[in-house]
């Protein structure tokens, strides 16, 4: 709750269930991450990601 994942390569990760309340993933590499059930809403909502090539 509340961690900050501003850098974090989420790549493939499997966050199902996890409590992403206030979670900052602004700078997150979320490529083919798995949100499913995640509760809450992260402050800086993934973006695509910049720097890994879109496919």
């Amino acid at each position: 709750r509340g961690a900050d994942l501003s850098e974090a390569d989420l790549y493939k990760a499997d966050l199902t269930g996890a409590d992403l309340t206030g979670a900052d993933l602004s700078e997150a590499s979320t490529d083919s991450a798995d949100f499913t059930g995640a509760q809450g809403v992260p402050t800086g909502a993934a973006q695509p990601d910049k720097r890994r090539p879109q496919r």
